[in-house]
């Protein structure tokens, strides 16, 4: 099934999990795209893994903008400078 046809295949979507949605998936040595219906996220998982992540990135766990070390690492510090003129740095 090509992603054209799994794409068309998909109704109207509904919210989730009712909607019918396709992904690609590596099942029995092959690469082919498989309904995901019925998937569900942990909410809670999902956040303590995006906390961590935030915090590998070095970016501000509560908000996602970048830490200013993490710029200045980059040799961004006006971009640190204007973002914390802003209020948007982490």
């Amino acid at each position: 099934m090509t992603a054209r046809s799994a794409r068309a295949a998909s109704p109207a979507c509904l919210p989730a999990p009712w909607c019918n949605y396709y992904l690609p998936v590596y099942e029995n040595g092959k690469w082919d795209y498989s309904a995901c219906t019925g998937r569900v996220l942990d909410k809670s998982k999902f956040e303590a893994w995006k906390t961590r992540f935030y915090d590998f990135e070095g970016w501000n766990e509560s908000n996602g903008w970048p830490k200013r070390s993490t710029l200045e690492g980059l040799g961004l510090e006006k971009v640190a400078d204007t973002l914390q003129s802003k209020r948007r740095s982490g």
